[in-house]
């Protein structure tokens, strides 16, 4: 039900949120690759960095303090409640 949230979610406030000149690595893709089995095992962000030629520090610390954070106000936006 989660994955269905993050593909559909229709503000491109996932897809906005990138590390600067590469917006293959958005916060949407990088959720869909590192949290939901689309691959078996998921992406590790080492692969990620790999492919999009990406600082490895950069990605890591763009997840860390943009993506997560941006997935939170999400979730609570769609009613998610923790417990």
């Amino acid at each position: 039900m989660k994955e269905v949230y993050i593909e559909q979610y229709p503000n491109k406030q996932l897809q906005n949120c990138y590390p600067r000149k590469h917006p293959e690595c958005n916060c949407k893709v990088l959720t869909q690759r590192l949290l939901f089995i689309f691959n078996n095992p998921p992406d590790t962000l080492a692969d990620i960095a790999r492919e999009s030629q990406i600082n490895y520090q950069t990605l890591v610390s763009h997840w860390k303090l943009k993506a997560i954070p941006l997935l939170g106000e999400v979730a609570i936006k769609v009613g998610y409640e923790s417990n």
